[in-house]
């Protein structure tokens, strides 16, 4: 065989292998398409789950729970189109949360009247507590988006509150969410005090679920505490802050000596 003939017959082998790569899941059990997907959704590999799920789905067309973490999975790795359709056929599937996932996305995207009724058509269904509390901190996200923080952290304390019997890594992850909004809400309102305690529960869910923390955060811990006149709550943070931001607070505040120049 020469040359040009192994390349081609090389060339070829890889074509059929990657062919094959999606097609091969039609031989697993259902049993370990729902394991493997399980574990590729958990550590966050949305992209390589989608595939699963397609399977799945291909198998039973109406199996509503494949559809629904299809769609968070879409929604995660930037389908957003695909998964606002999974979404729905999920929630008439009877998989009502769907519709608390499908609102979410509509706020990332500018459609709250879409969210609004989304979560309309969630009143009175039957949620898990992660689920009620993702639904409160939904619904507080809305609120602010709308420009109203007062009604915003009714439901973001009620988030907070509801989530401090768990422990699981879903409800600790919306409630991290909750305080990060209610901080913002309460800032909005000039309770300074209360956007810094919200803030710290922020920090500590952070840091205890390795989810960390990035500079926006430290710069929010800083002038919540700033604000709140705990300087030396501030000093802890002021360090860890974009030095952009140090110098614009410096300047909107009059402060250099506390924030630098």
């Amino acid at each position: 065989m020469g040359l040009m003939d192994r390349k081609l017959g090389l060339g070829l082998a890889v074509l059929m292998f990657l062919g094959t790569g999606c097609s091969s899941l039609r031989y697993k059990k259902t049993e370990d398409l729902w394991t493997e997907s399980d574990q590729k959704f958990k550590a966050g590999q949305y992209g390589d789950a989608v595939p699963y799920y397609d399977e799945l789905l291909r198998r039973n067309d109406e199996d509503s729970r494949a559809r629904f973490y299809r769609a968070v999975s879409k929604d995660r790795s930037g389908a957003t189109t695909d998964a606002l359709d999974d979404y729905q056929r999920a929630a008439d599937g009877g998989q009502a949360k769907a519709l608390l996932w499908r609102a979410g996305l509509d706020i990332k995207s500018g459609f709250y009247d879409a969210a609004e009724r989304d979560l309309q058509a969630l009143r009175g269904a039957q949620l898990q507590t992660s689920d009620q509390v993702a639904q409160l901190t939904v619904i507080g996200d809305l609120r602010l988006k709308q420009n109203n923080p007062r009604l915003a952290v009714q439901s973001l304390e009620r988030a907070t509150e509801l989530a401090k019997s768990q422990s699981d890594s879903e409800t600790l992850g919306h409630a991290r969410n909750a305080h990060y909004n209610a901080a913002n809400a309460y800032y909005l309102l000039g309770e300074f005090q209360s956007a810094m305690e919200h803030m710290e529960q922020y920090r500590q869910i952070s840091e205890t679920t390795g989810a960390g923390l990035e500079g926006k955060d430290y710069s929010m811990l800083c002038l919540t505490h700033y604000l709140s006149g705990d300087m030396d709550g501030a000093r802890q943070y002021v360090n860890k802050c974009d030095p952009e931001w140090r110098k614009k607070a410096a300047q909107d505040f009059g402060d250099t000596a506390f924030f630098g120049s």
